[in-house]
């Protein structure tokens, strides 16, 4: 990577981790498209991304098939996310930013509900690819926009506990799909978990449509 702006040479941290990681925590709490964000990005952790782990149940109970179904979805999903890749990387500079993480999660959402109703194998693929686009579209969106749009020496920090939110609390996510999973059946899985989405989405779109876009410099307006 190249820059055209003279490299500056790393500030020395100072004060504790912990202090750190306040600091970074405080700032993205008084930006409040940023903390919108940060919420959407722990709703869709929780309540979106363990749709995965439910998918040998799709295959087994659902679709009535075995390996070989399991290892189409899967193909599908990560179809999905590769279109997802290739568009970001492509019209990345054309693509509103703020569009698209509503427009990743509106996808993600409907697709995942419409996991709860499929019976054949390629109503499967089909909203496989969809929800495969979507979260990752949603996600890379989430990741660039936070990385461009937070001050240099915020920048670590914030992008850990982005991190954390995106990874750590995947486990967590995966403990109440496969419980209610194995409680009420998976297709009741993914229609909670799509109405948990609903209800985190719609408020920080309401939300976020009525604030100033972010700049990703002092002369550039986003």
């Amino acid at each position: 990577m190249r820059f055209d702006r003279p490299q500056v040479s790393a500030r020395m941290r100072e004060g504790t981790r912990a202090g750190a990681m306040t600091e970074g925590i405080r700032y993205l709490y008084s930006v409040p498209q940023l903390r919108s964000l940060m919420f959407l990005v722990i709703g869709v952790t929780l309540f979106g991304w363990s749709y995965i782990v439910n998918l040998p149940v799709v295959a087994g109970m659902l679709l009535h098939g075995d390996a070989s179904e399991f290892s189409a979805l899967l193909s599908a999903n990560g179809a999905g996310a590769l279109l997802a890749a290739l568009t970001q990387a492509t019209y990345a500079g054309r693509l509103d930013g703020r569009k698209m993480l509503f427009v990743g999660a509106g996808v993600f959402i409907v697709a995942l509900g419409a996991l709860s109703f499929i019976h054949t194998l390629w109503q499967a693929v089909v909203v496989l690819v969809m929800i495969g686009w979507g979260i990752i579209t949603f996600f890379i969106t989430a990741n660039t926009t936070l990385q461009r749009r937070v001050p240099d020496h915020l920048r670590g920090r914030v992008m850990s506990i982005y991190s954390f939110a995106f990874a750590g609390l995947f486990p967590f996510g995966s403990l109440l799909a496969g419980w209610v999973a194995s409680r009420f059946g998976v297709a009741d899985a993914f229609r909670l978990n799509a109405l948990l989405l609903l209800i985190v989405t719609i408020p920080a779109f309401l939300f976020v449509r009525k604030l100033p876009r972010l700049s990703t410099s002092q002369s550039e307006s986003v």
